[in-house]
């Protein structure tokens, strides 16, 4: 134990003189708390807004889902820091001679080795301990109070208050980045938001569109045409292809003026305005004005207002052109004629004139006003400080989520006993304390604090989550974006498996780590292997994660909880073996070695998962300054990395079908196959490929995969159908690829009720285009929406497609897979 006035900065820590008294003992606890908060608050506020925002979008990355299973491995495996394994005797008494003659009988572990597992532990943790309030509140406490139960009483009640400081901050953090960061950003031309990510992407290009076509109308002699007789035609209201008009500039003005009658008289006018002969001849001989907007309004336009005739002339100029001699042929006096003669059209109607969209959203069709209108994925416009609340509540459960682990040890650690032999009297002590006998009145306080928190935050804070999402309608779109971060990448049946199952296994582990149910330590750690390896079974054996990217997520589960298993089965075996210091100083490096390769394989996923459906070209090509630098270096960034975490399109399976037939054709991807005849070359070559392979392997790339989520789709949809909706007939393959090309159309987040009515819209539009395409993850995403919605609606989509085939394909065909 720390005599009076000293204390520890953590559980195993050295004791440290308490240095600041008074009112500066009481700051530097202050500003300790709120540091260790306001950090905990912000990053798991980053955490809630990647997973809401990907729920939002109906991203198929699975980033959030990665850290989520690496936050429960680092908390399994950083109990092996607790201890000192350089002080553990050999657990066996056949091997205290080989011990003694060994010169030691403890395990020869490298110290160092022990602390870089715990830093790396520290760094990677979802809630790392920037500051040590440990030490601070023990400090305070001894001085505000002689009482010997002063300082751990201290530590309990910051622990008990910890989830509510942290509640607090999460709002306050929520509160500062709605009303601060979302307005500065606004000012800086940035967006949290995605509609106005999309309306900053659409004001750039309309930007660099509008100076396109200025300079093509002043070269086309129309400079009178302004940009704002464009807009109020209706042109940009629904535009969808920018990138394409700011290259064609003439081609969009074309396009523009065939789609809108107004437009076409205004630009007709200016046109007209240029043939001053025209004019002076119709005001001279006949009285008539100059051929101005007025009189084209009275004009039968309709045969010109047509896509094709835009396709007809070479260029603008060409185009009004054939539009004034079409409405005005032959000599002054005939043109009086025809104007006396031709039907009044609009022109009480006023020129230019159209009803503005009632809402931004209306310009963009794929834009859900509801979802992507919200900050950070989570937050409406302009909340109230009660909606604020209610909306913060994501990042609450985040939060207080990540909080369980550190909670549990350190709610155990006050309850942690061992048994002491003194004076022939077994005495059973506080760890942390040894002077403190366990269960008297000196330990009654902290126990007190100990118990109430496991209770109410240990068991109570997994079990209310459990209970909370068992009440949602899990697929609901709200629900996902609000509570994504803990069902996502989960099969439906299994959304309980973070929650409750790989609580229980973390806190199996703490249990045997702080508390005396096993008191040896040496014991606990050949105990541990046993754990780790009943929980890698159940993993590889129930595979609760979504079969998505190759089943990647379950692949990921079982390799980690496998490293972890031969992490604890290792340190076990040189329990058992006592082998020497040099051999137990290699495997301890071998160990470490190990857990930074397993967190370099976490991150190169993360990185994939990140990049995923990213793209060079659509990196921000801004005009100028610091922000050109920023944009050339972020497209610089994405084609080097691009290619080591995507597979090119060449690359992919893909499969063609069509309504006339039941057969799929399965397109192989292109294989490059070596050729070289000199043999250094060659050699070099088979050496490149033999890399790349191993990179695809590592990343899950490659036809193999593919072929294996093609059989697992395949798989999944005839239970889908035969077993959890209940049919009898089956149409196999093409059916379902029908369905995945027309439901890449659909947006990403819908509701149930829509799902069936927009998927059959897409199908039905895919009938004039067959033969179509898709690839195996289309299949995956397509089983996984086919499962969010009600059985009779997902009965009555399929239906409709199977119809579809029965009606477009000779009655003769046989369905089949053509390789």
């Amino acid at each position: 134990m720390c005599p009076s006035g000293w204390a520890r900065p953590h559980l195993q820590g050295p004791c440290r003189q308490c240095t600041e008294t008074g009112l500066e003992a009481t700051r530097r606890l202050i500003l300790a708390s709120l540091a260790d908060v306001l950090s905990k608050a912000v990053i798991n506020f980053v955490v809630a807004s990647m997973a809401a925002s990907a729920a939002a979008r109906g991203s198929s990355k699975l980033h959030t889902i990665m850290i989520r299973i690496a936050t429960q491995w680092l908390a399994a495996c950083s109990v092996i820091a607790v201890f000192q394994l350089d002080q553990i005797a050999v657990p066996f008494p056949w091997q205290a001679a080989g011990a003694e003659s060994q010169g030691s009988t403890s395990l020869a572990w490298p110290v160092e080795v022990t602390l870089a597992m715990a830093q790396l532990f520290g760094v990677l943790s979802l809630a790392p301990p920037l500051v040590s309030v440990k030490m601070g509140a023990e400090c305070l406490a001894q001085e505000l109070s002689d009482h010997p139960s002063a300082a751990r009483i201290a530590l309990g009640l910051y622990n008990i208050v910890l989830p509510l400081l942290v509640v607090v901050g999460a709002v306050v953090v929520c509160w500062l980045a709605v009303n601060i960061l979302v307005p500065l950003a606004s000012r800086l031309g940035y967006s949290f938001n995605e509609a106005g990510k999309k309306r900053l992407a659409r004001g750039k290009l309309l930007a660099r569109l509008r100076e396109a076509v200025e300079d093509t109308l002043d070269q086309a002699g129309l400079s009178s045409l302004s940009w704002a007789d464009i807009e109020m035609s209706g042109a940009l209201q629904i535009r969808p292809g920018l990138e394409e008009d700011v290259a064609q500039p003439d081609t969009f003005l074309r396009q523009s003026v065939v789609a809108s009658r107004s437009l076409m008289i205004r630009a007709c006018a200016v046109r007209a305005q240029g043939d001053l002969a025209t004019d002076e001849a119709l005001s001279k001989d006949f009285g008539l004005a100059p051929l101005d907007e007025e009189a084209l309004s009275q004009m039968d336009l309709g045969p010109y207002l047509r896509r094709d005739f835009a396709q007809e002339a070479a260029n603008l100029t060409e185009l009004l052109d054939k539009v004034l001699a079409a409405c005005l042929p032959g000599p002054p006096h005939v043109q009086a004629q025809l104007l006396a003669e031709a039907p009044v059209l609009d022109v009480h109607l006023p020129i230019l004139q159209i009803q503005p969209p009632t809402s931004e959203f209306d310009l963009d069709p794929e834009i859900d006003e509801a979802m992507d209108s919200l900050e950070f994925g989570l937050f409406s416009q302009h909340p109230r400080f009660c909606e604020l609340v209610y909306q913060s509540v994501p990042v609450m459960w985040i939060a207080l989520v990540s909080l369980w682990p550190g909670l549990l040890s350190n709610f155990l650690a006050m309850l942690w006993c061992v048994p002491i032999s003194e004076d022939g009297e077994v005495v059973s002590r506080l760890f942390p304390n040894p002077d403190v006998e366990c269960w008297t009145d000196a330990h009654f306080p902290s126990a007190g604090l100990a118990i109430a928190g496991l209770v109410v935050w240990c068991l109570g804070l997994p079990l209310a989550l459990a209970a909370l999402l068992f009440r949602l309608d899990r697929q609901a779109p709200d629900s996902t974006r609000r509570f994504g971060y803990f069902i996502q990448g989960l099969e439906p049946d299994y959304w309980w498996w973070d929650i409750l199952v790989k609580r229980t296994d973390v806190g199996l582990m703490m249990l045997v780590t702080y508390t005396s149910i096993v008191q040896e330590p040496a014991s606990k750690l050949l105990l541990f292997p046993l754990l780790s390896g009943v929980q890698g079974i159940l993993a590889a054996w129930v595979k609760p994660y979504a079969n998505d990217q190759a089943q990647v997520l379950d692949t990921l589960e079982v390799i980690l909880t496998a490293v972890r298993f031969c992490l604890f089965s290792l340190i076990a075996a040189l329990l058992v073996l006592h082998p020497s210091v040099e051999n137990t100083t290699r495997s301890a490096y071998f160990l470490l070695f190990g857990l930074f390769l397993t967190c370099a394989f976490f991150f190169v996923h993360m990185i994939a998962q990140l990049l995923r459906s990213a793209s060079a070209s659509k990196a921000s090509q801004t005009s100028a300054g610091m922000k050109k630098l920023l944009g050339s270096a972020k497209r610089l960034v994405l084609r080097t990395a691009l290619p080591l975490f995507q597979e090119d399109e060449s690359e992919k399976l893909r499969l063609t079908w069509s309504f006339a037939s039941d057969e799929v054709e399965a397109m192989a991807p292109h294989v490059n196959n070596v050729s070289d005849t000199n043999a250094a070359r060659k050699c070099s070559s088979k050496a490149r490929a033999a890399v790349r392979r191993a990179w695809a392997s590592i990343l899950r790339m490659g036809p193999a995969f593919q072929h294996a989520i093609l059989m697992k789709a395949q798989e999944e949809f005839t239970t889908l159908w035969l077993q959890q909706l209940g049919q009898t007939d089956f149409r196999g393959l093409a059916v379902l690829c029908a369905l995945a090309t027309a439901h890449k159309e659909l947006p990403g987040i819908l509701a149930k009720r829509r799902i069936g009515v927009l998927w059959m819209q897409q199908v039905d539009a895919l009938i004039p285009v067959s033969p179509c395409h898709c690839g195996p993850e289309d299949l995956s995403r397509c089983i996984w929406r086919l499962g969010q919605m009600p059985a009779e609606d997902a009965v009555q989509l399929i239906r409709h497609v199977m119809n579809l085939f029965a009606q477009h394909r000779p009655e003769d065909s046989n369905s089949g897979v053509e390789i």
